[in-house]
């Protein structure tokens, strides 16, 4: 796909999104070729805008349902509903569309009665390309109807949305998603209560082992240990995804250091025993990690309340930076585009 991709256009595209459609371009192009300067009609005599509709929809509904590969009669119950949805059913065969898409265009690979995807990040593009063309029903309601949205299993799904239309996803749920997030943490001293804070995005924290300055060191960092109530683990994710789209936080996160020594370490170990989860220990038995609980007294105690801080500052002015430009963008519009139009 990239070869044809590159020798029709003569470039890849940085952005996958428009990687992709090139790639359906190119597609349809290739099916056209073999009959030289003349039209190919499609089996189905669908156009190609609405063929590529209704894959669209077959991707939708199959990425929900979890479905990678199909049986005969699964790829046709979800061309079935496909046409139903672009309104089609009545004057199309659910076996011309299955023809087209494995042959036609070559978007679906057959193998027997079992079909796959020519490219699983295909169905994630179509799917995509729905969420974000699709302006009946809000953004928010659905994204979090999308079973483990901001796992890293679907990151690169997310990506492409946020990559699509930058300024939809962030108005239309980021935003959303900080002005709640923001609603719980504003009550919250960072200084007393820093757990409070961290739980919004993270399980356990964890010290490390660095060396630096000819002398060795443990540093502290936050983990995703996923143990415990899997309710919370989607909120987590999400206020994680969230928190490294703040400019403020990416650029400051690493400029704050906790060094300890191996003795403060030891010191730490004894006293807080019970809120160890885990020692992980080289093969030379000194120490590689230490897993504690968010526990209040630690967090103090190691001078965490600065992180809680930064997450807390930084989360407030994304909310704000986002409100006032696109505060600013649609007074433009108003102003510019819409009174001054029959000027």
């Amino acid at each position: 796909m990239m070869l044809l991709t590159f020798d029709e256009y003569g470039d890849i595209p940085a952005k996958r999104h428009i990687f992709y459609e090139k790639c359906f371009q190119v597609l349809i192009k290739e099916h056209d070729a073999s009959k030289g300067r003349f039209h190919r009609p499609l089996k189905s005599k669908l156009s190609h805008e609405n063929l590529e509709k209704v894959f669209m929809y077959f991707c939708a509904i199959s990425y929900q349902n979890q479905n990678y590969g199909f049986s005969l009669q699964e790829v046709d119950e979800y061309i079935d509903l496909s046409l139903q949805i672009v309104n089609l059913d009545k004057v199309c065969r659910e076996n011309d569309i299955r023809y087209d898409f494995v042959h036609s265009v070559s978007l679906l690979l057959q193998d027997g009665n079992y079909f796959e995807f020519i490219h699983r990040s295909f169905q994630e593009y179509f799917f995509a390309k729905f969420i974000v063309n699709d302006r009946e029903f809000e953004l928010e309601n659905k994204l979090d109807n999308i079973d483990g949205l901001f796992s890293v299993a679907k990151s690169s799904f997310i990506a492409m949305i946020d990559d699509m239309d930058h300024d939809y996803f962030e108005t239309e749920y980021i935003l959303k998603k900080l002005k709640v997030l923001n609603e719980y943490l504003k009550s919250i001293d960072a200084e007393s209560e820093p757990e409070k804070i961290f739980k919004k995005f993270y399980v356990k924290f964890v010290l490390t082992p660095c060396f630096a300055k000819g002398k060795n060191y443990f540093k502290l960092d936050f983990v995703v240990l996923e143990i415990g109530n899997p309710e919370n683990f989607r909120e987590m994710r999400m206020n994680r995804f969230i928190l490294h789209q703040c400019k403020q936080y990416r650029a400051n996160r690493f400029n704050l250091s906790i060094d300890l020594s191996a003795s403060d370490i030891l010191k730490i170990i004894n006293r807080y025993k019970k809120l160890i989860i885990r020692i992980n220990m080289n093969k030379d038995n000194t120490v590689r990690e230490l897993i504690f609980e968010l526990n209040r007294e630690l967090l103090i105690k190691l001078d965490c309340s600065k992180y809680a801080q930064l997450i807390k500052e930084s989360l407030n002015d994304y909310y704000h930076d986002i409100l006032s430009r696109t505060t600013k963008q649609h007074s433009i519009i108003d102003e510019i585009i819409f009174k001054n139009r029959n000027l």
